[in-house]
Order: C-alpha cells, then sequence, then structure tokens
C-alpha cells in the first residue's frame, strides 16, 4: 500500500483504538486479516506482521499473536527494556 494511501494509516489507527476500546477487537483481526491476503500477492516464503502499540495490547490480541508465529507485537516498554 502506498503512503499516500487513504487508507495507509487505518491499521495503526484500529491498533491504537484496539486499547482503548476492547470492541474493536474483531475490527483489528479484520484489518491484519485484509494485510495477510493483500501479502498474498508477494511471493516470499516468510511473511511477518509486526504491530506496535504504545499502550500495549488486549488478551485476546495478544493470544491470537500466540497462535500465530509470524505476528509480532510490540510495546514502547519493549523498546525501552531492549535499547
Amino acid at each position: 500500500m502506498q503512503k499516500s494511501s487513504y487508507l495507509y494509516e487505518e491499521p495503526v489507527f484500529l491498533l491504537h483504538q484496539e486499547s482503548r476500546e476492547p470492541s474493536a477487537y474483531n475490527s483489528i483481526l479484520t484489518v491484519l486479516n485484509t494485510l495477510m491476503e493483500n501479502g498474498a500477492f508477494f511471493d516470499f516464503r516468510n511473511k511477518y506482521y509486526v504491530i506496535f502499540s504504545k499502550s500495549g495490547f488486549t488478551k485476546k490480541v495478544m493470544e491470537f499473536a500466540k497462535v500465530n508465529d509470524n505476528i509480532l507485537l510490540f510495546t514502547m516498554e519493549d523498546f525501552a527494556q531492549n535499547f
């Protein structure tokens, strides 16, 4: 997706919203699913989806990432500990 695209910032926006509104969980999974479907257009064996959050993730999102090895979740705390 091009940076100039109308929906370029949408996944990030939804992820920020998810940490404040648990009801947005389904929306985030929908966006992630869309990203994965669009990733099918690229001929790479391993595809990873990295999601950043300033305020953390809900339990459901963390559980989803645990069963999907190609989804990586990072918070600001992770960066503070590692850098």
